[in-house]
């Protein structure tokens, strides 16, 4: 499914990550790419562990789901600092 979040929110970037990945936490189960309705995370061509985008800061609609479904506590995600990030304009 393909969502046209243009109307719905803008983004504010800021320069912080709010998604940690460790990379050797990883198992590759995939989770996380399942559960991302942004598209953010996607697998290694082997299929053996994810990856986040680089650009994640202007597409993550920081629900969470990553940190949630990820069993090998790979990804943790917190909420931008306050000014920054994805900004609700209808709803």
């Amino acid at each position: 499914m393909k969502l046209d979040l243009g109307t719905l929110n803008r983004w504010n970037p800021g320069d912080q990550d709010f998604i940690a990945f460790d990379h050797q936490a990883c198992v590759g189960c995939s989770a996380c790419v399942r559960a991302c309705v942004a598209g953010i995370w996607s697998m290694d061509k082997a299929g053996e562990q994810a990856s986040l985008a680089p650009d994640y800061r202007q597409r993550c609609l920081e629900c969470g789901a990553c940190d949630q479904v990820c069993e090998a506590r790979a990804i943790h995600f917190c909420y931008p600092p306050g000014g920054t990030g994805v900004i609700f304009e209808q709803g």
